[in-house]
């Protein structure tokens, strides 16, 4: 399920939206826009602590 999302991605306009809370991600080609809302749902989820 990882293996789509290949790295953050840094740029001018990738800074912008991170002021905005928005992250940017370099992902494959191959990646449906259902699979890759999954990816990075998993990938960012904070689990709390008991």
């Amino acid at each position: 399920m990882f293996d789509m999302i290949h790295a953050s991605l840094i740029t001018e306009k990738a800074t912008v939206f991170s002021e905005k809370s928005q992250v940017v991600f370099r992902i494959a080609l191959y990646a449906a826009k259902p699979h890759i809302n999954v990816a990075v749902k998993a990938l960012l989820t904070v689990k709390k602590r008991p």
